[in-house]
């Protein structure tokens, strides 16, 4: 139930604020322009987003 909750303020966050509504899509935007010109600018973000990212948080709350 508290991810629910956590998820719903989220959106209503997000979309509730126009300025706010526009930053992910201008960034899926501009990471689909790169990655249309070099793969591993797609390869990268993933593996920032999902590796360094999630590991640097782990290792400083441990």
């Amino acid at each position: 139930m508290v991810h629910f909750f956590f998820n719903f303020c989220a959106v209503v966050l997000i979309y509730g604020i126009k300025w706010l509504r526009e930053i992910p899509l201008f960034m899926a935007d501009k990471l689909s322009d790169l990655a249309v010109k070099n793969r591993m600018y797609a390869f990268a973000y993933l593996f920032i987003a999902f590796f360094i990212l999630p590991g640097i948080i782990i290792f400083l709350t441990a």
